[in-house]
Formats: structure tokens, C-alpha cells, sequence
């Protein structure tokens, strides 16, 4: 089991931040310890900072004071190992976010999203992605200014990342564009995240520094892999092509590549012919 600070006999020791031997354990709710069990709990401490914890389980046999000093000599080395670690992890978690909006950056986005891909293709799997683009965020910019132009960009990733929940990527393509990647997703749920990620923007209300109110939408395009494009490059392009599409069909709408693939491989429409085959929105 985990083990939670203050919370049974090991997750008291852990708050205390000390190691110690106990030959006779009281079972607990956490951990319904059998009879006989001894612990030796020795806490991982580097730069001052307590990292966790080694814990040694041992039935029928009681721990020694030379045993323990033996385990500290051990939990010192592990402890220093470990730190590193988690700050290594760190750092490379804070590389791979765009700073501002939290979200993956595009030169992570792009290596993951090439590794889904693959494991895709070797599963044959399909995979979504969406090229979410907020519209006339220039207007926003320039009759807000950048600081409030920043809080919708903000605001419009946290509703992606509401949406996708963990069950896909969110990253930032550039300026106001994102992308997002779904994993095993055909096409009907693919939109139907697009949509309600559409929805969710087109009814929140942002607030400038000055609080007055904002109000945004998306033009979303929706490109799926193997069937309109066998690498990232590519779908990566589909669903662009599809997103600024649906910003020539009238904005604030999901443009599904596969729909208007004909549209695009003509060419685009002139500016205001969405009335030309059906909209998702």
C-alpha cells in the first residue's frame, strides 16, 4: 500500500522524519501488519529536503541496532540517487511546458506525439488529432492589450485540458493555435471532444484587467491517423488544413479533414461560402 504521511504506524514515522526500529508492530487499517513483523524505517534526506522513505519488512526476526546503522550508510547513498532524480524529473517537466500556458510546448508535443503514433501504427490503432485555433485573437489583443490577451489563451487551455483529462496530449502549436493528440479515437469521438472543447469556450466569459467581459470562440479542425495521414508531419498539416477551413466557412465550428477533403484539395472557398456541404459546430 501507499504510504500517506501521518496515517498508520509507518505514515506517523514518516512525519516524524526520523528512522527507528519497532520489533513489534501494531497492525493498522493500512497496513494489517501479521504477527511477529518488525520494521525498520530509515527517511531519505538530501539537501535538506525529505524525499521519502526505506522501509525494511522482516517476519519472525527482530532488527539490530548494527543493522540499522548499516541501512543508514545505504538510505544516504539511495537518498542523494534519488533527489537527483526527482530533480532531473523537474527540470525536464518544466523544459517540455510552454511557460506561460502549462501546456506541452511544441518540440515535446511533436516528440510524444510521434511515439503515439508509432505504437499506433504497430497496434493499428487510430488516433485523432485536433488543430483547435481561437478566432480573431488579434481583436483581443489589440483592444484588450496582451496581458488580458494572455489570460484567454490561459483560460482556453485549461478548458483543452478539462476536456481531454488525461486521455490524450494538449500542446501549443505557436501564438493563439494548439494541438491536441488522442490516442485509440475514431473519428465520432473525435468530435465530439472538438465540440465540446468548442462549446465550452464559446460559453465561458474571460475578464480583462480593466474586468470587462471577453468573449471567444474556436475554429477547430479534426485530421485522424492512418486514414488521412501516416505521420505526424502530415496529420499535423490535415488537421491545420481543416482548421482554417472552418475559419473560411464562418469560424466557431469543427471542420472534419475527411468531410472536406475534396474542398481542400481544389482549393480553399472564397471567404463566406459556408453554406457549401454540411457544418459541424
Amino acid at each position: 500500500g501507499a504510504i500517506l504521511p501521518g496515517q498508520g504506524s509507518v505514515g506517523q514515522i514518516a512525519i516524524e522524519g526520523e528512522g527507528t526500529i519497532v520489533n513489534e508492530i501494531t497492525p493498522d487499517a493500512e497496513w494489517p501488519w501479521p504477527e511477529e513483523t518488525a520494521i525498520l524505517v530509515y527517511p531519505l534526506f538530501a539537501e535538506k529536503q525529505h524525499d521519502g522513505l526505506l522501509v525494511l519488512v522482516r517476519h519472525r526476526k527482530k532488527f539490530t541496532p548494527q543493522e540499522f546503522r548499516l541501512v543508514g550508510i545505504v538510505a544516504n547513498q539511495a537518498a542523494v540517487a534519488l533527489h537527483n532524480a526527482i530533480l532531473y524529473e523537474r527540470t525536464q517537466n518544466l523544459a517540455d511546458r510552454d511557460r506561460l500556458l502549462g501546456v506541452l510546448n511544441q518540440a515535446a508535443f511533436t516528440q510524444r506525439a510521434r511515439q503515439i503514433l508509432s505504437r499506433a501504427g504497430q497496434a493499428n490503432q487510430a488516433v485523432a488529432m485536433l488543430y483547435p485555433d481561437i478566432d480573431d485573437f488579434r481583436l483581443v489583443n489589440n483592444h484588450f492589450g496582451h496581458p488580458t490577451g494572455d489570460k484567454v489563451l490561459i483560460g482556453v487551455a485549461n478548458v483543452m485540458e478539462a476536456v481531454v483529462n488525461g486521455t490524450g496530449i494538449v500542446g501549443r502549436s505557436g501564438g493563439e493555435e494548439f494541438f491536441i493528440l488522442l490516442p485509440d479515437t475514431g473519428e465520432q469521438r473525435a468530435l465530439d471532444v472538438a465540440d465540446q472543447i468548442r462549446a465550452r469556450v464559446q460559453e465561458h466569459t474571460f475578464y480583462s484587467l480593466d474586468h470587462q467581459e471577453v468573449r471567444v470562440t474556436l475554429s477547430i479542425g479534426v485530421a485522424l491517423f492512418p486514414r488521412d495521414a501516416g505521420d505526424f508531419g502530415s496529420l499535423k498539416k490535415q488537421a491545420d488544413r481543416a482548421a482554417y477551413l472552418a475559419k473560411r466557412m464562418g469560424k466557431n465550428r469543427v471542420c472534419l479533414y475527411q468531410d472536406r477533403k475534396e474542398l481542400l484539395d481544389t482549393g480553399d472557398p472564397p471567404p463566406g461560402s459556408a453554406q457549401i456541404g454540411p457544418v459541424r459546430s
